[in-house]
């Protein structure tokens, strides 16, 4: 449980810290984030931090195990207990 906090704490950290670090360099954004706040508005803020996670992702690669006895990947065949890596 605590492992799971702990990652969790750590991702939602790394996303504001990327989301602060993006604002400070698009003050229009802020400005324009900070008007919709104003107005009781959310469909700005959902959309900047979407763009955020898009272009600063927390997890840029995800693991998977092959518990089939082979997967097929295009052209080649990948045997059980190889480990494949994505970059998101």
């Amino acid at each position: 449980l605590l492992t799971f906090i702990g990652a969790g704490h750590e991702t939602t950290a790394t996303a504001l810290s990327w989301t602060f670090e993006r604002l400070r360099r698009h003050p229009d954004v802020l400005a324009e984030l900070v008007s919709e706040v104003d107005e009781g508005g959310s469909v700005f803020r959902r959309q900047t931090i979407c763009e955020v996670l898009r272009v600063r992702p927390v997890i840029d690669v995800a693991g998977r195990r092959v518990e089939a006895a082979y997967f097929d990947l295009g052209e080649w065949r990948i045997p059980r207990g190889r480990t494949l890596l994505v970059s998101i």
